[in-house]
Formats: C-alpha cells, sequence, structure tokens
C-alpha cells in the first residue's frame, strides 16, 4: 500500500523553504507521494521542481494545474522541466478547475469542457511522451516538438467530475483522479459511510501490519 500526502492546500499557505522541509520530512517518514495544490499560491509544476531537486525518493505531482490559463505545449516545456528536477518522480495533475475561477476571476470562457480537455490532451500527450504535436483543432492548432534535455516521459492525471469527465480521462491519460459532487443529504452519508469503512479497513490493515513487524523483530535481531 502507498500512501500519500498533499500539502499546502489549507488557508495557511506555506512558503517555499517550508514546503521544501515539509517534503524531506515525508520523505524521511516512509510517504511514498507529495501532491501539491495549484491555487492562488506558489505554482505548484516550479515548486514541484524545486522540491525534486532537494528530495531523492518520494514522488511529487501536481493536484492540479487547470488547463485553461496556460497553454499545453508550454505547459508541457514546463512539466518536462520539472521531471528534469525531479528525476523521474514526477506526474502531472491538470483539470478544468470550476467556473468561478476561469470565468469569475479569469474572464475566460468555460463551455464546451469535454471539447477542451480532449484537444488539450491531443496537443499534451505527445510533448510530454517526447513526440511532436500535430493538431488542427477548434481551440489549439499546433505543429511543434519540444527538445529538453533528459527529460523523461511525464505521466498525465486528469481530475474529473461526473461520468463523462470521468470516461474521457480514462480515454486520455495514464491516470485519472474521481471527485464525487454531494448533491444529496443520502449521498452525503452514503460518502461518509464508505469512508468510515475504508478507515476501519485501514486500522485493521495497520493492526495487522503492527503485529507482523512485533514477530519479525526478533528475526532482524538475530534471535
Amino acid at each position: 500500500m502507498r500512501i500519500g500526502v498533499m500539502v499546502g492546500g489549507s488557508s495557511r499557505r506555506l512558503g517555499l523553504g517550508d514546503l521544501t522541509t515539509r517534503a524531506r520530512d515525508l520523505e524521511s517518514r516512509g510517504f511514498a507521494t507529495l501532491w501539491i495544490p495549484n491555487v492562488l499560491g506558489l505554482d505548484a509544476v516550479t515548486a514541484s521542481a524545486v522540491i525534486g531537486r532537494e528530495t531523492d525518493r518520494i514522488e511529487i505531482g501536481t493536484a492540479i494545474v487547470p488547463t485553461y490559463p496556460r497553454h499545453p505545449a508550454a505547459l508541457a516545456q514546463q512539466a518536462l522541466t520539472a521531471a528534469v528536477a525531479c528525476r523521474g518522480r514526477f506526474t502531472l495533475g491538470i483539470g478544468l478547475s470550476h467556473p468561478p475561477v476561469i470565468e469569475g476571476m479569469l474572464g475566460l470562457s468555460y463551455a464546451r469542457r469535454a471539447r477542451h480537455m480532449r484537444e488539450y490532451m491531443e496537443v499534451l500527450g505527445p510533448l510530454l511522451r517526447g513526440e511532436k504535436a500535430e493538431f488542427a483543432g477548434e481551440e489549439y492548432r499546433v505543429n511543434l516538438a519540444l527538445d529538453v534535455p533528459g527529460a523523461p516521459p511525464v505521466p498525465v492525471l486528469i481530475a474529473a467530475l461526473g461520468d463523462h469527465q470521468v470516461d474521457g480521462a480514462s480515454a486520455l491519460a495514464f491516470h485519472r483522479r474521481v471527485e464525487i459532487p454531494v448533491r444529496s443529504e443520502a449521498q452525503r452519508q452514503s460518502v461518509v459511510d464508505e469512508r468510515r469503512r475504508q478507515i476501519v479497513n485501514e486500522r485493521r490493515l495497520a493492526h495487522v501490519l503492527e503485529t507482523v513487524a512485533r514477530q519479525l523483530e526478533p528475526v532482524a535481531e538475530g534471535g
């Protein structure tokens, strides 16, 4: 079982130095992944690159970078650079964000979301695999290749809300992150009950692992 932590998404913003210190601490305690949100503070991709240079094992990802404000070629170039800094431990998490941000704050259109993500990935995907992007759509018309020295392929994770977006994410990305919108009290209670069951199972697993570890202590000590 791999356990990851999201850091920096609370109301108390962390500076880059504090975030790097937290990453080193999480790595020393054996956490597998660190996820950095891209809200209104630090740029998540840039922060990932800095943290990647200061750590050795923990995998680093963005959760999530909104697609609308950045051209896919620009984001691909930035992500490939971050992957070099992280020495292959970087995952790019992207998503559509929400109307209050895209329309209300940035003044961009939030219409035709599914088409936007499909076209975005038609450009972003090949570039992150080290291939040339040749695409002509309604929103993007791109013909270029990137050459970032030492850059490995970058995995993509797409945040999805609703069945239609989940299906699109499954077809376009290596992984998908599913967010469940709660529209009723019954649905909210269902989500809470499911999370409680997960916690019970996690505690049972932790107890089993602790028991096994105690049994193995004499073996490790040569007893």
